[in-house]
């Protein structure tokens, strides 16, 4: 699952294509690379905005970072996964209401979602859906997920996903169940001022256990470059240039 956060994000699991539109900040084929001096004042302070939502210093994190001649790619998950170089935090997440503010910032309309209502995918109502009674099981996710069936099991990972992607109140009274099964967790966040992709260096994301957030003031990906998404992931860009 790819979060799109801010004003532009691109990402897929595996190699990763582009899409063939883009939004207004992504300049695609385009002949000059934009960086963060060249954004606008908003465009700045929206980056240092969401850096010290997720506990980051905006002035301490890294100014510029390449994936050139990084061996097979610049690895970014939780330190477990051996990631290139250290996050800049490792937040504790505490629920779903939580990681959706994080990634949005408050205020934000619900309603239109992330990406677009229109993509968005709400499961079946909770009463439809014949789910045990989260008392029974004291808060201990192993024995919830134990219990449910694939359809409910389904719905459950739906929802969450409705949820940050989408209007929350339509998947409100799944809340509980998804905080029950999926948190508290730790997410590791990183963030770079101006990153440029190559493409004999890729940009990996890989942390089975938990997102991965990614806060960028631009991004420049060079001819052949490439974001490779294993896990879910979550990304805040003010601006991305594809480099033709």
């Amino acid at each position: 699952m790819c979060l799109i956060y801010g004003h532009s994000t691109v990402s897929r699991t595996s190699s990763m294509a582009f899409p063939s539109s883009f939004p207004d900040s992504f300049l695609k084929g385009a002949m000059m690379t934009i960086l963060f001096n060249d954004l606008s004042w908003n465009q700045q302070e929206q980056f240092k905005s969401t850096c010290r939502r997720h506990g980051i210093d905006p002035t301490a994190v890294r100014a510029t970072l390449s994936t050139e001649n990084m061996g097979k790619g610049v690895l970014c998950g939780h330190p477990a996964a051996s990631s290139a170089f250290p996050p800049d935090n490792i937040v504790q997440v505490d629920s779903i209401k939580q990681l959706k503010a994080l990634g949005r910032g408050e205020g934000v309309d619900d309603v239109l979602g992330a990406t677009g209502a229109a993509e968005v995918s709400y499961p079946a109502p909770l009463a439809e859906m014949a789910m045990p009674d989260l008392a029974a099981f004291g808060g201990k996710a192993v024995k919830l997920r134990n219990s449910l069936s694939r359809p409910q099991f389904q719905a459950v990972s739906d929802a969450m996903n409705a949820y940050l992607l989408g209007d929350s109140s339509r998947v409100a009274d799944y809340e509980d169940y998804i905080n029950t099964l999926h948190f508290p967790l730790q997410m590791a966040v990183y963030a770079v001022t101006d990153l440029e992709i190559t493409a004999a260096d890729p940009l990996l994301v890989d942390n089975s256990s938990a997102p991965t957030s990614l806060i960028f003031g631009t991004v420049t990906v060079q001819p052949g470059g490439y974001i490779e998404a294993r896990s879910t992931l979550q990304m805040n860009v003010q601006t991305m240039t594809i480099v033709s």
